[in-house]
């Protein structure tokens, strides 16, 4: 059992409900942190000060710890026998049965108010960039070493290093939209001027999201955020947006896209409204960069002259997407190609083929 305390010290640094890079953290992070938990019918608090904390029951004090710690992205109260993980959400633990710690109950806490936000997430990948890129550096048992010279040239090295930079941070990305919590979500005013309301996203940046005036008040009256759905996510400087999202009512589909702004729609995807194939962001010719078609598809990752080649993500207007390498403007190599119906393909392609085993 002393395999599961070890697991959750050495899970990844990251809240992804929240955008939190705990590589960012030290103890000193987490001066005035408080958290609320149950433990069965009983309320607990945890006040943190310096690197001393304060344990109260039902708001009565009970004891305190001066040994608090934050290690391996793991907060840990020896003496009280807790400890608080940050993946996939904050969770404490008690620690009283070493070898079985238990989760308790998470009430509310305010981290939000004592960290940065939005949090920087480029510590976190680049230490797990690094981890992948050394051991694949590291000449197999049965490689020759003509082969291991070959594979891990200069040129092939940088190539890998972008492949799983992208793999990691579409694996973040993937993470944070499923434990995304829409009650981060919160209506803000109304700009009559531009016609929009202010979006604000709890941990992240706020966006815009286009509403007619003439619809605006019963918008409002009726606002829930159980409405939003078609969520993604992106890396801005390896900071996390909101890069499309929907909200729809009983007669009109919303839509908030970062690469194209605020669109209205009935039912139709965003991107249709696109007059022209455009590279929307960074270099589409040799580099990183986006490009969207006027037919509704978008290609995010590498280029070479211009054409897709390296690691990328392709979306079809239909909501088809493949994630994965690619070669003069085909798929070729590993990658995942997801169906509309939610039917997903791992494999080899070769010219836009899967190959079969």
């Amino acid at each position: 059992m002393k395999k599961i305390v070890l697991l959750f010290f050495f899970l990844p640094n990251f809240l992804f409900s929240q955008g939190y890079c705990a590589d960012n953290f030290t103890l000193s992070s987490f001066n005035n942190f408080e958290i609320n938990f149950m433990r069965g019918k009983t309320n607990y608090k945890i006040s943190l000060f310096g690197n001393k904390a304060y344990f109260y029951k039902d708001n009565v004090f009970k004891s305190s710890d001066k040994n608090s710690e934050f290690r391996n992205d793991t907060l840990i109260f020896p003496e009280l026998k807790y400890l608080i993980t940050f993946f996939p959400t904050v969770n404490i633990y008690s620690t009283y049965f070493k070898n079985k710690p238990i989760l308790c109950k998470l009430i509310d806490h305010n981290l939000n108010d004592l960290i940065s936000l939005p949090s920087n997430f480029k510590s976190c990948i680049d230490k797990e960039v690094l981890t992948k890129i050394n051991l694949w550096k590291i000449k197999g048992e049965f490689e020759k070493t003509v082969d291991f010279n070959e594979r891990t040239t200069a040129n092939n090295i940088n190539l890998t290093e972008i492949k799983f930079r992208n793999e990691v941070e579409q694996k973040f990305i993937d993470q944070s939209i499923n434990e995304f919590n829409l009650n981060n979500l919160s209506l803000g005013k109304y700009d009559a001027d531009n016609e929009h309301f202010k979006i604000y996203v709890s941990g992240l940046n706020s966006f815009n999201l286009s509403v007619p005036i003439a619809n605006a008040p019963m918008f409002k009256e009726n606002f829930n955020v159980k409405n939003f759905f078609d969520l993604d996510l992106s890396f801005v400087d390896y900071v996390f947006e909101i890069s499309k999202i929907k909200y729809e009512t009983k007669s009109k589909v919303y839509s908030f896209n970062l690469n194209s702004g605020n669109l209205n729609e009935d039912d139709s995807y965003d991107a249709k409204l696109i007059l022209d194939d455009v590279c929307v962001s960074g270099d589409c010719y040799n580099g990183d960069g986006s490009f969207m078609w006027k037919s509704g598809s978008s290609y995010t990752g590498n280029w070479l002259d211009g054409e897709m080649s390296g690691f990328g993500t392709y979306v079809w207007s239909t909501g088809r997407k493949y994630v994965g390498e690619w070669l003069n403007g085909e798929r070729n190599g590993e990658g995942v190609l997801t169906e509309e119906n939610g039917k997903v393909i791992r494999g080899n392609w070769l010219d836009g083929e899967l190959v079969k085993d």
